[in-house]
């Protein structure tokens, strides 16, 4: 079980894999979902916090960035409320190579 104050963790994919990003010590994170009292359809998921970017490592016209031209508008980023588990969780996949629609083929366990 998690404890309060939960531990915010914002990650962005750089080079096909999660980075951490630093994030500001008291983030304020505003997370916008669903409908709008004006929409008809959902919208995407939006989340807006605060780099900490006194590094300068997340400016997009510093050349002498580590992630210069590497992150940019569009850049996957998800945020996550909660610590990582200490042990890798087991994610369960299957491949669908089974002819009944209600159930399991051959289960994966990774």
């Amino acid at each position: 079980m998690v404890a309060w104050p939960f531990t915010l963790t914002g990650e962005i994919l750089v080079d096909e894999s999660w980075q951490p990003v630093k994030m500001r010590q008291d983030p304020a994170v505003t997370v916008i979902r669903g409908l709008t009292a004006e929409s008809t359809q959902a919208q995407p998921t939006r989340a807006e916090i605060t780099l900490d970017n006194t590094s300068r490592d997340y400016s997009l016209r510093n050349p002498a960035g580590a992630l210069y031209g590497k992150v940019g508008p569009y850049t996957p980023f998800r945020l996550r409320v909660a610590d990582l588990p200490a042990a890798p969780v087991p994610e369960v996949t299957d491949v669908f190579a089974r002819t009944v629609a209600n159930g399991w083929g051959h289960v994966h366990l990774r």
